[in-house]
C-alpha cells in the first residue's frame, strides 16, 4: 500500500504534521517494506489554497492509496476521497508509528484502491514521478512535488 504521510521532517522518525497544506514534507511510503521517498511541499508558504493544491497534486501522482495527517480541511478531504484515496486525520506520533497504527486498524488489508494492480514494484510509478505528475510539465524544477530518494548517502 502506498501512503502519503504529511510530515514535519524527512525521515520515518519525523512527526506527522498537523497542517496538511502547509506541511514541509510528504513521505511517500510503501507500507509493506517501509521504503519511502521524500517530497518537498512548495505550497507550504502559500497564503491560501495550499490544502486544495496539495490534494490535487497528490491525486495526480496516481499511485497513492491513503494519506495520514494531523489535520486537513474539508476541501482537501473531498478531493482525495473523490479520487479513491483514504484519508486518516487526527494522526499523532512519528510517521512510522502512524503507518503501523493505520495498517493495524485496517487489519493489513493492503490497498484501498482498485487501480494499482499493475504496479511492478514498491515504487514503480515514482521512478517516473516528474513525467506523470500533472504540474511538472508546467513548471519543471519548481514542481511542488519534487521527489528525491530517502536512501542514506554512502560514506
Amino acid at each position: 500500500m502506498k501512503i502519503i504521510a504529511v510530515s514535519e521532517g524527512e525521515s520515518l522518525d519525523s512527526y506527522i504534521a498537523d497542517d496538511f497544506g502547509h506541511a514541509p514534507f510528504f513521505l511517500l511510503v510503501d507500507s509493506g517494506t517501509m521504503d519511502y521517498r521524500v517530497i518537498e511541499n512548495e505550497y507550504m508558504d502559500s497564503p491560501s489554497g495550499a490544502g486544495f493544491a496539495v490534494a490535487e497534486a497528490i491525486v495526480s501522482l496516481g499511485c497513492v492509496d491513503a494519506v495520514l495527517t494531523g489535520g486537513i480541511g474539508m476541501h482537501g478531504v473531498q478531493i482525495l476521497e473523490k479520487a479513491g484515496i483514504h484519508v486518516s486525520a487526527d494522526e499523532d506520533g512519528t510517521v512510522e508509528e502512524c503507518i503501523q497504527d493505520f495498517m493495524r486498524r485496517r487489519g493489513n488489508r493492503g490497498s484501498v484502491r482498485s487501480d494499482n494492480s499493475s504496479d511492478s514494484g514498491p515504487f514503480a510509478r515514482e521512478d517516473t514521478l516528474r513525467q506523470e505528475h500533472a504540474c511538472a510539465a508546467k513548471h519543471g524544477d519548481r514542481c511542488a512535488f519534487r521527489s528525491r530518494s530517502s536512501a542514506a548517502p554512502n560514506p
